[in-house]
């Protein structure tokens, strides 16, 4: 808890706040701890045959499926596993043999399209940006969409570098009505690309530890 009863400035609380706010406990003191042996290297107790930092990597704290656990000083932090997880998700196509769009729909004032991703072996859900699906198929991965009639048609990225499906823009496009559990959808973390990665890739390991992915 920050104490805002102090002689301490509004502008120093506020950084505090920013600095450290949202974040998990463990994550802050290991960022201390490491800040600490960047300024001296002797401070901190090491094992005498390796040198490696003694008691380090800490036992796992929690079993969350899909998500990233920090247990070293020299690993990564969450948001820079996060982001890192994001651009590799982005930078690829998704697992699966193919996307089928079902429905279009807005999250956090962007517009979604929502689907299913072909046998992985099993068929999962998907949540898309458009510009996300754009470079999909540019890198040669097949999406189609189900349009308000229930026909199947190919999408398309066209010269125009916008979506395209039955001689239209996708954005354009009749689809049908979202079901009632999807108008309240919104972005699961929308800041942990570790969810996404797993999304896209149809893998969800118990708990992840390695900062290199």
């Amino acid at each position: 808890m920050i104490r805002t009863s102090t002689s301490t400035k509004p502008s120093s609380h506020a950084a505090h706040r920013d600095a450290v706010g949202g974040h998990r406990v463990v994550e802050t003191l290991l960022d201390a701890f490491a800040f600490f042996q960047r300024c001296d290297p002797s401070l901190a107790r090491r094992e005498p045959k390796t040198g490696a930092l003694s008691y380090f990597p800490l036992a796992g704290l929690m079993v969350v499926l899909g998500d990233y656990e920090r247990r070293h000083p020299d690993h990564l932090n969450r948001t820079e596993v996060a982001a890192r997880a994001l651009q590799l998700a982005q930078d690829g196509p998704p697992a699966g043999s193919g996307r089928e769009i079902q429905y279009r729909l807005t999250v956090n004032g962007t517009v979604m399209y929502y689907g299913y991703t072909g046998p992985q072996p099993t068929v999962e859900n998907f949540t898309e940006p458009g510009q996300q699906i754009v470079r999909d198929i540019q890198a040669s991965y097949p999406y189609s969409v189900v349009d308000a009639a229930g026909a199947r048609h190919p999408v398309a990225v066209g010269a125009d570098g916008q979506l395209h499906a039955n001689g239209q823009m996708l954005e354009h496009c009749s689809l049908r009505n979202k079901p009632a559990w999807l108008t309240g959808l919104t972005m699961t973390d929308p800041d942990n690309g570790l969810y996404y990665w797993d999304e896209r890739r149809g893998r969800l390991p118990v708990a992840r530890t390695d900062p290199g992915l």
